[in-house]
């Protein structure tokens, strides 16, 4: 858990860059249920547009 959201990371072995951006996901509030780095951010109502 990262701010009181559940994050799954399959490494021991994470850049601290790469943690500072975990973190920072974890903290829109648009976030939905859980964060998978690599594949799904599940979002309600709410369209993200890269």
């Amino acid at each position: 858990m990262i701010n009181n959201c559940p994050v799954k990371i399959w490494t021991d072995d994470v850049e601290k860059s790469a943690m500072r951006q975990i973190e920072n996901l974890t903290i829109l509030p648009f976030l939905f249920h859980h964060l998978a780095i690599g594949g799904v951010l599940a979002c309600k109502n709410t369209i993200i547009n890269g």
